[in-house]
């Protein structure tokens, strides 16, 4: 059976469980507007309200059926948090719950670096959003034995994006999108947050910062 190696940390998506819980309170609500739609007698209300209560209800059984066949993602990392300029061995695993035929599928991950900056110009408070840093892998993963498992390396630069900080007024956010549509429509585009510190890898210890925010 195909195994993780041992983590530092790990990161469990829970978009799916989350999409589940918000489609059963979409339906409730959808349910008491179709009451009310039907008590006011408006035969256009009461179509509108019929299309978006099959709408939520398509998306709940396509959610519930997705978390029938596999658990949630995860993904493993080697070191934890990570610095700058380190190198972590990332291992994306998803099980699936059902008998799955092996296969080989192919993992895109997507790392960014994106910094905001809120002010206000008069009576409106404005947010301007930079991405300083975005790095793009493409790996393949095996499904065998009813896991599927991807492995990749992610580099986090020395100079470029900054730590993660969140002050109020400005905040710096690294995301790490994980995509695999073709293995299940439910592994497409999952986000996950990833902390890097203000700390400098062992690697780039003897590196002088020069005015660029280069290397010497």
């Amino acid at each position: 059976m195909v195994q993780p190696t041992p983590a530092a940390h790990v990161m469990v998506d829970s978009t799916t469980s989350s999409i589940a819980g918000c489609g059963g309170g979409v339906m409730v609500v959808a349910f008491a507007a179709l009451i009310l739609a039907i008590s006011s007698g408006s035969m256009v209300f009461i179509v509108i309200v019929g299309l978006l209560l099959l709408v939520a209800l398509g998306v709940l059984t396509w959610t519930i059926l997705e978390m029938r066949r596999w658990e949630p993602l995860e993904l493993h990392f080697s070191t934890w948090p990570l610095e700058l300029g380190s190198s972590t061995t990332v291992n994306a695993v998803r099980r699936a719950k059902q008998a799955v035929p092996d296969a080989v599928y192919t993992l895109d991950a997507d790392l960014t670096c994106k910094e905001s900056a809120t002010y206000t110009v008069g009576t409106d408070t404005r947010t301007d959003i930079e991405t300083v840093h975005q790095a793009q892998i493409t790996t393949e993963g095996q499904l065998r034995d009813r896991t599927f498992l991807a492995t990749f390396q992610l580099e986090i630069p020395h100079n470029r994006g900054a730590p993660t900080m969140d002050l109020g007024n400005n905040e710096i956010e690294w995301k790490l999108d994980i995509d695999v549509d073709e293995l299940s429509r439910s592994m497409a585009k999952r986000a996950f947050t990833v902390v890097v510190v203000p700390v400098l890898d062992q690697r780039h210890h003897n590196i002088q910062d020069s005015p660029l925010g280069g290397a010497q």
